[in-house]
């Protein structure tokens, strides 16, 4: 729902209004006429009750743009759809996966690319971009041997849950925001090089790579990384509130 749309609901009803972050404002604010529009969400967000945020690091990011008058903002993981998901059982196929989820410039797809081409294994890649289904993602996800992500601004990555779910070992960009909720589950790079010798250390050691999965699904479980823990823990906010 729109926030001014809220806003009128939150005074003809007198019900609280709750604003949820799901990504970080840097990453919304890619061109210009989205910036204008965010600059009327901001104004708006002030009238929220409260505000959700995905990550901590979202919810530092949307609390500097925001200012002095920036309402109490929820930390609230989001994760993976069980219902969709569980419908998937985990195997190996020749193929390891790149995660672009559409071409904005962050995702930096070309390092996923060249990384794959000039690893010596050089294993084959396939991409999901963002006009993929859950359920579409889900069966590539699942047969691959693990997955690779490069973007450089991320409000969570749910893309990591979703292969870590499948016990898939993940290799990406260091960024905060994964740190703080994957912490050293993800097998981390700094650049297209490191990412390309983490490729041939995973196709040709099935050990190692097994084992990072495993660590990334054991800290997803522990930390209810679904769906339905996230909107559990939503109505508990909302329930406290009203």
């Amino acid at each position: 729902m729109a926030v001014d749309v809220g806003l009128k609901v939150k005074e003809f009803m007198k019900v609280p209004l709750v604003v949820n972050w799901l990504d970080v404002p840097k990453a919304l604010f890619s061109e210009e006429w989205r910036m204008k529009e965010y600059e009327r969400v901001k104004v708006q967000c002030k009238d929220a009750d409260f505000l959700t945020a995905i990550s901590q690091s979202t919810a530092d990011e949307v609390r500097q743009w925001l200012g002095e008058a920036c309402p109490e903002i929820k930390v609230n993981y989001v994760g993976v759809d069980l219902d969709v998901y569980q419908a998937f059982q985990p195997t190996e196929e020749d193929y390891v996966c790149g995660v672009v989820r559409g071409l904005a410039k962050q995702k930096n797809y070309e390092e996923i690319v060249q990384a794959v081409q000039i690893s010596k294994t050089r294993p084959k890649l396939q991409l999901i971009f963002g006009n993929h289904s859950d359920s579409q993602k889900a069966k590539v996800m699942s047969k691959s041997l693990f997955g690779l992500g490069m973007s450089s601004l991320e409000g969570f990555g749910i893309y990591v849950v979703e292969y870590g779910w499948f016990s898939k070992a993940f290799i990406a960009r260091e960024l905060s925001v994964f740190r703080e909720i994957y912490e050293d589950a993800v097998e981390y790079v700094d650049s297209v090089d490191e990412m390309a010798e983490k490729i041939d250390l995973f196709v040709q050691n099935r050990e190692v790579r097994d084992r990072k999965g495993m660590e990334l699904h054991d800290l997803i479980v522990r930390k209810e990384l679904t769906l339905q823990a996230h909107a559990k823990r939503l109505a508990e906010f909302l329930q406290k509130t009203i």
